[in-house]
């Protein structure tokens, strides 16, 4: 634990490329290329490492349109990912709150409040790894 000011924000840049012919599920596949962090609301530190691959939004093909892989809410989407693949001894239900927690932080920072737009996107965010996250949650 870090601080408790309920002041959660991104410490770090967030860098990434490609992977070259890497997909899964027909996902393109990225690796993160410089560390990246997160301090959540409790004040703990989230870290991303280098060589971390992941696919951001695991958004099926037919609604990719509106929500491509690498959207507003990469960051977030991110640090989801990585806490899917490794728990670090939290459950699945805290890494989607912490998801949705990051999207607010982005949000904010895009418009200075959190607007009906992103109030859906972070809603519709939720609702999809609450519902079907299961299966990437348990690999």
């Amino acid at each position: 634990m870090l601080r408790n000011n309920n002041i959660s924000s991104f410490t770090k840049k967030l860098e990434w490329d490609k992977i070259p012919k890497k997909h899964f599920w027909h996902r393109q596949l990225y690796v993160i290329t410089a560390p990246f962090e997160y301090i959540t609301e409790a004040g703990e530190k989230i870290e991303i490492e280098v060589g971390f691959v992941l696919d951001f939004a695991s958004t099926p093909r037919v609604i990719r349109w509106l929500y491509p892989a690498i959207g507003w809410y990469a960051k977030a989407v991110a640090i989801h990912d990585k806490g899917y693949r490794d728990h670090n001894g939290k459950p699945k239900g805290w890494w989607d709150d912490i998801m949705v927690e990051a999207m607010k932080v982005i949000a904010r920072n895009l418009t200075g409040k959190i607007t009906k737009r992103y109030k859906r996107d972070i809603a519709i965010f939720y609702w999809a790894v609450d519902r079907f996250g299961e299966k990437a949650w348990n690999k």
